[in-house]
């Protein structure tokens, strides 16, 4: 297989599942490192099976494109849960595997807003205060019997001199 013949498969792998503008896209990318990878002297066939397959590529496109593209549609898979996916459900003419059983990160991250982190922040900052104050407030008698003392046994001290 030459260049022209792998970016041929991979645009065809393409074709449907993404937007074409990802398609143009991609394909520019490995035309440009193909290009730079053999004129810095490797082969073109060694460059090529360093990338793979580009049916293996394009899954990986595919995949990455609908999220980064905001593309992702909620479905319900064949267990009844919500996955994410361009057409079928998760799992569906893809490989059958446990992961299918395994609840997806992406289905579990939620944003945090700055306010709140700000808001929490804040609470805990009044918290640590409140606490070394109590435990300050605590100790005062202690501290205050304490220098008492000392000042009591600096007066006799310096008394019988």
């Amino acid at each position: 297989m030459n260049r022209e013949e792998f970016l041929r498969q991979l645009r065809e792998a393409l074709e449907g599942k993404v937007p074409d503008s990802v398609i143009v896209e991609n394909t520019d990318y490995y035309r440009t490192y193909i290009n730079s990878q053999v004129a810095a002297g490797r082969s073109e066939t060694e460059v090529l099976r360093e990338l793979g397959a580009p049916g293996l590529l394009a899954k990986t496109i595919e995949e990455s494109s609908k999220f980064a593209t905001g593309r992702a549609q909620k479905q319900n898979d064949r267990y009844g849960r919500y996955s994410e996916g361009y057409g079928g459900s998760y799992g569906q003419n893809q490989r059958e595997s446990y992961a299918d059983d395994m609840q997806r990160p992406d289905e579990r991250m939620t944003a945090v807003p700055g306010w709140l982190v700000a808001v929490i922040a804040i609470v805990e900052g009044i918290l640590i205060i409140s606490v070394v104050f109590s435990i300050f407030m605590s100790l005062l008698p202690v501290i205050i019997a304490v220098l008492a003392a000392v000042l009591v046994y600096r007066l006799i001290k310096s008394l019988f001199r």
